[in-house]
């Protein structure tokens, strides 16, 4: 099952759609996976694709957030019906579960540092 990505405008209006198996938070960029291809890059506070600006992009799917390292998931959060990337925070429904800083991804849990969060497809059973 793919996951979709909508990107927002600052006044909720729809921006561009991007459909992929999962896709990677790393640092200041949002890549899909499995190709690893980057779809928008996070600059002064917004998503830049081309040069097109978004205030944020949302998943309105059961995501699951997974917080990894050397491609190994080490926490895991989620599944959540709808998630949100705004000015750096990564928020579940209306809660924040990852804030970006100093490009490493912090767990609002932990407190532990991570280079990327994965956004998956939750598979329920």
């Amino acid at each position: 099952m793919n996951l979709r990505i909508a990107f927002k405008t600052f006044d909720d209006r729809a921006g561009d759609e991007v459909a992929a198996e999962e896709f990677v938070l790393d640092h200041h960029t949002l890549a899909a996976l499995p190709d690893g291809r980057v779809i928008a890059t996070q600059t002064a506070h917004e998503w830049r694709i081309e040069d097109r600006t978004f205030v944020r992009f949302e998943c309105t799917q059961d995501v699951m957030c997974l917080f990894e390292r050397q491609g190994k998931v080490i926490e895991t959060y989620g599944a959540y019906g709808y998630v949100t990337c705004v000015d750096g925070v990564l928020w579940a429904h209306s809660n924040a579960i990852a804030h970006l800083k100093d490009r490493v991804w912090i767990s609002l849990a932990t407190n532990a540092a991570w280079p990327n969060v994965r956004l998956a497809a939750a598979h329920r059973g």
